[in-house]
């Protein structure tokens, strides 16, 4: 990522629009941001950080109030940043939730946050999103940094330099999680202990389960065969087997035969059940049709009505559009009355004399009628144009000298502060006078010492110091070359990247259209469920009306058969009274006592009836059975006649012939929709090849990132131990080496030493030479800013008589005299005020005419409209005048009746041809009913035995299953809780694995902070991790301490100097930035900003500073530093200057123009 342009508007403490150029600025590369304290030069980063992730970086996260206190609420806070990315230019443009002026009306309202991302194709934008979530993400995508990780690579804030260097294990453990996001691994841990709980819990509820599940199915068995079974699984399968040989195969064959009678039955009750329905619904729409022939007369009538209506649109319509316009001329007249008083009200504010008018404008316009409005808008039109223009002539003269008399006392205060500036430089320049007379006495002392030491050299050779040379340049070699050929293959690596980046786009996108139809699909289902379900309704009241026609005749049926019954019983209860005699009689055995009377003897026993036959009591109370029965299954056909009348309230109206109908068209429409939902699930059936496939990819992507990161370290390691020669060609290095082994023989102590002591004395006499000259260079500056002390002075005293004469100008315009500013202020916005009253005075005046011309044209139509009509007068056109929603339901009715009638005549001449009476259903209702419950019962007993005993085989096989398959989870499951156990930190070392992972990470920025580190302080110390850390637990090698490579001791990172600790956290944090852009799999960020941190430094290492800031900028990055320090204001470009404001209303920003 690299930035381009910066444009900010009323942000912090700009008020108006500042642009930065970061274009120009990657040429000068490295470059000062300059300022006073608190002007505003962090807030141009903070303005970067914002327009990507939209809010402040750091500390300053929170804040919510970024618009500039300075700026009016009229101005709008907006921040808009120009940036490549992926070689793409984008923009985005990002504004904060504020306060601004309403944009109708007076006040202000609360305005949200606004964002929007765009792409630049050669320089028009694009608009990608304007979500303002959707930005963020976006903008994070293309920098492929998180704003916490941006922070770090790009931007060094304020006071947070020695934050990583200095805070503890634990302080160091979050910042190292939100920089390289290894939250993942702690989740990662806490997914496995999860999982290893679960899985335990898991495995003994199976095993119980299955237990229990074995023991209900034995015994469900042995109730089922009349055998005891025995509780193991191989008994159980015997049993069955043995049950299903002997008992199933005769039930089948009965099944059979009873269910092809039934069949036989069901089909001729059915074909004489349609034609008696086919018969009932002939008499039902002939009686609709003679009940629907009355309503003729009214018909006619409401054709009539509907003629009359349609007629009278067009003059009721136009009568309304008069009556409108009507209104719309006295609104415009009262507009003009009401501006022509807040005109003099406003000229007699500004002292201005008021404005003549006419005699119609003085009258309120509701005390004319129509016609004399019109004569007065016409008459006075031309009169008040041309004094409404001569007052505007007068106004603008008088708000030109108000703004001259303004100019003038804000230049006058402009130049004083100007004056007061010079005097500031005048005294500075004398210091800097003083600073090099003492650095040119410190350097001619400096001289004569180098002098005297070169007098005293003796010549020896110094063989030692040209054989360090000739190893460093073929350990120079060897590594550059490795550095060529690792740039290959980099360049290899990145080829390949893009070529996985463009599949996974590829598949995603295909992965987006799976997911799409796998939503489609969804509501596609529900509406073939829906279409299925009305479908079965239709068949289940068809079902239903069937069950109801049968029942009904059963009823009758019954009814008929319990009457019988019950004069039976009747018949034989008389008869067994009636006999009661001859039994007793019949019973009668000689010499055995009656029964009756108790006599031994038996003359005359009563006769048996003529037939012979005697009715016992058994064959009573057979007979009353008999009834009984009929009684309940009577009841019974009752109770079900009741259920489907409450389930179908409407199905003594129902007919078959309808239904079938409905069952054939829902039918249809559901095997349509099912048809729709199949094609959808086969296109979401692609996302998991899809998925597969793009997961393999990513997986191939990983791996060359990892891949990438490897050759990135090893490229950084290198650069950082090559320094500038990894940018020299391989060639030159080549030729380095052969003239270091040249001089090998050739070196010798004296010429060497000698050799570097002349070099002293020349850059010794050099920067003397400089020193003369940046003191006749000052001398020179003081003098000029002397001469422009004066000219301001006397320009100072110019300006202050040009206020008195625009003060003078002022009073000869106004026709009161001007007390004060305040006042001033006051007739400017009242002069104002009245400027723009005249321009809607002549808006006004023009609305005026307009509406009166619209009255003349509407009532001239409605005449015209009125003459085409079958109307005399506009109220007979009124009155037969209909609403359009009646209208439409006036037609409705008229068009539903000519439907009603076509849709009769049509049903009737489909029912012709049938017979006059309908066929005998209760007799075939029976024979069918009786077939049917003879098979649903045999049917029924066979279907719950087979279901039974296949259940019964399913779930032992199941259970036999399962457990085999139990015995290999246990294996997984202790498996899975030792790798859990050793992620959670149980291992020899009790960290966990995030820990390490962070550990890891952190001696890689502690290896790339070593690089730079010892070039700044010539391997004087380096940065190490402690493995021990602050405790035994959680928090091993996160620890940082100093290695002094002198003494070999290592201390703790509390006892580095204030330089030394600059230094130290400078490498720090550019080793921190180069780790998470090689995390980040070859995100590269050409740009580096630095906020303060070198107020500690001395003059030299403030020298080895810029050097390493130097070679960040050879690299490619532009760097940007915000310092004080006056050795680097001096030795740096100053590539932007941040300036107060002298009266205190913001700052504004200055920047360099482009290098050379």
């Amino acid at each position: 990522m690299r930035p381009l342009r910066l444009t900010m508007t009323a942000f912090g403490p700009y008020a108006g629009t500042e642009v930065v150029d970061f274009d120009a600025l990657a040429e000068l590369g490295l470059f000062v941001v300059a300022g006073k304290n608190g002007s505003g030069k962090t807030t141009i980063f903070d303005a970067l950080h914002y327009a990507l992730y939209g809010i402040l970086p750091g500390r300053r996260a929170s804040y919510i109030r970024l618009k500039s206190d300075h700026a009016d609420d009229s101005t709008e806070c907006q921040v808009t940043l120009d940036f490549a990315a992926h070689n793409t230019q984008w923009r985005v443009e990002r504004s904060p939730k504020q306060k601004r002026s309403k944009r109708r009306g007076t006040g202000t309202t609360e305005a949200p946050a606004v964002a929007t991302l765009f792409r630049l194709n050669n320089g028009t934008p694009t608009a990608v999103t304007n979500r303002v979530e959707e930005v963020r993400a976006k903008c994070a995508e293309l920098v492929g940094l998180s704003g916490k990780q941006f922070e770090r690579v790009a931007l060094l804030p304020q006071g947070q330099f020695s934050r990583v260097l200095t805070e503890s294990s634990t302080e160091r453990r979050e910042l190292l999680r939100t920089l390289f996001s290894s939250e993942i691994f702690d989740n990662a841990t806490s997914l496995l202990t999860d999982a290893a709980a679960q899985a335990t819990a898991a495995d003994r509820a199976v095993l119980e389960r299955l237990d229990h599940r074995q023991g209900v199915l034995t015994d469900e068995l042995s109730m089922l065969t009349g055998h005891v079974a025995a509780d193991s699984t191989d008994s159980s399968h015997d049993a069955l087997l043995d049950h299903q040989r002997a008992e199933l195969a005769s039930q089948t064959a009965a099944v059979a035969d009873l269910n092809a009678t039934a069949q036989h039955a069901a089909q001729a009750h059915q074909a004489a059940t349609d034609i008696a329905q086919r018969i009932k619904r002939r008499d039902l729409v002939r009686q609709e049709l003679e009940r629907h022939t009355q309503a003729d007369p009214q018909h006619q009538v409401d054709l009539t009505r509907l003629h009359n209506a349609r007629a009278a649109v067009p003059v009721a319509t136009h009568a309304q559009s008069l009556i409108r316009h009507q209104e719309q001329r006295r609104v415009a007249d009262q507009r003009v009355f009401d501006l022509h008083q807040q005109l003099h009200h406003a000229l007699a504010a500004a002292g201005l004399d008021p404005v003549s008018s006419p005699a119609h404008q003085l009258t309120k316009p509701h005390a004319l009628d129509d016609a004399a409005l019109d004569d007065a808008a016409l008459d006075g039109a031309a009169h008040d144009v041309a004094a409404l223009d001569a007052i505007a002539d007068r106004i603008d003269t008088f708000d030109a000298r108000l703004t001259d008399r303004r100019d003038s006392a804000l230049h006058v205060q402009d130049l004083t502060a100007a004056i007061a500036q010079t005097q500031g430089d005048l005294r500075r320049l004398d210091n800097e006078t003083r600073n090099l007379d003492e650095h040119h006495r410190t350097a001619t002392a400096r001289l004569r010492q180098v002098t005297a030491e070169l007098t005293d050299l003796d010549q020896a050779a110094d063989v030692n110091e040209c054989e360090t040379a000739l190893r460093t340049a073929e350990a120079r070699l060897t590594q550059r070359t490795e550095l060529a050929e690792i740039e290959i293959v980099h360049s290899q690596l990145v080829r390949q990247a893009t070529e996985l980046d463009t599949t996974i786009d590829r598949l995603e996108q295909a992965r987006d259209t799976a997911v799409h139809a796998q939503s489609a699909h969804t509501s596609a289902q529900e509406k073939a469920d829906l279409a299925f379900a009305a479908y079965k309704e239709c068949e289940r009241r068809n079902d239903a009306v069937i069950h109801y026609q049968a029942a009904t005749l059963k009823l009758t049926s019954a009814r008929s058969a319990l009457a019988q019954a019950r004069a039976e019983s009747d018949q034989l209860w008389d008869a067994f009274i009636a006999g009661t005699a001859a039994r007793v009689a019949h019973a009668l055995v000689d010499d055995e006592p009656c029964p009756v009377c108790g006599s031994c003897e038996h003359p005359q026993p009563a006769a048996i009836a003529e037939d012979g036959q005697i009715v016992t009591d058994s064959q009573v109370a057979a007979a009353r059975e008999r009834s009984d029965a009929i009684q309940t299954q009577v009841q019974t056909i009752e109770s079900d006649i009741e259920t489907l009348r409450a389930a179908d309230a409407d199905i003594t109206s129902l007919s078959t012939t309808e239904l079938a109908a409905q069952i054939t068209t829902t039918k249809a429409m559901a095997l349509g929709a099912r048809t729709i939902a199949d094609e959808t699930r086969q296109a979401a059936g692609l996302y998991e090849q899809v998925e597969a496939e793009l997961r393999q990819v990513r997986t191939d992507r990983t791996a060359l990132d990892d891949e990438l990161r490897t050759t990135d370290q090893r490229r950084s390691r290198l650069e950082g131990a090559l320094g500038a020669a990894a940018n020299e060609p391989v060639a030159i290095l080549r030729a380095q080496a052969l003239d270091a082994a040249s001089a090998r023989t050739q070196a010798d102590q004296l010429v060497e030493r000698r050799a570097e002591l002349t070099q002293t004395v020349h850059t010794t006499e050099q920067e003397i030479d400089t020193i003369g000259l940046n003191q006749i260079a000052t001398q020179s500056r003081r003098a000029s800013s002397a001469d422009q002390l004066i000219e301001r002075q006397q320009a100072l005293d110019v300006a202050s008589e040009r206020y008195t004469n625009a003060d003078r100008a002022l009073a000869e315009c106004s026709r009161t005299p001007v007390r004060a500013d305040q006042d001033l202020e006051v007739r400017a916005r009242a002069a104002r005020h009245a400027r723009g009253l005249i321009t809607d005075m002549l808006t006004a005046l023009a609305r005026q005419h307009d509406a009166a011309d619209a009255v003349r044209r509407a009532q001239s139509i409605l005449d015209e409209r009125l003459s085409q009509s079958l109307f005399t007068t506009v109220d007979q056109a009124v009155a037969a005048f209909v609403e359009p929603h009646l209208l439409a339901q006036l037609e409705a009715q008229t068009a539903a009746h000519i439907t009603t009638t076509d849709r009769l005549h049509g049903q009737l001449h489909e029912l012709t041809g049938l017979p006059d009476s309908p066929p005998d259903l209760a007799a075939l209702q029976l024979i069918a009913d009786q077939s049917s419950h003879t098979f649903a019962a045999a049917n029924t007993a066979l279907i719950t035995a087979t279901t039974n005993l296949d259940r019964i085989t399913s779930e032992l096989r199941a259970i036999e299953s399962e457990r085999a398959r139990c015995q290999t989870t246990d294996l997984d499951t202790r498996r899975l809780e030792r790798v859990a156990a050793l992620a959670k930190g149980d291992n020899e070392r009790n960290t966990s694995f995030e820990n390490w992972v962070l550990a890891a990470h952190l001696r890689d920025v502690v290896e790339l902070a070593n690089i730079r580190l010892a070039r700044s302080t010539h391997q004087r110390f380096q940065l190490c991790v402690l493995d021990d850390g602050e405790n035994k637990r959680g928090t091993w090698g996160l620890d940082l301490g100093v290695e002094d490579t002198v003494t070999g001791t290592q201390r703790p990172t509390a006892g580095l100097s204030g330089g030394e600790l600059f230094q130290a956290s400078l490498a720090l944090a550019l080793g921190l930035a180069d780790a998470v852009m090689n995390q980040s799999a070859g995100v590269r960020v050409d740009a580096l900003f630095i906020d303060e941190g070198f107020g500690s430094l001395d003059e030299t290492s403030v020298e080895r500073a810029i050097d390493l800031l130097d070679e960040l900028r050879d690299r490619g990055a532009m760097v940007g530093v915000i310092t004080h320090v006056p050795a680097l204001l001096e030795a740096l470009p100053r590539g932007v200057s941040v300036i107060e404001s002298p009266n205190g209303q913001g700052s504004t920003i200055r920047q360099t123009p482009r290098a050379a």
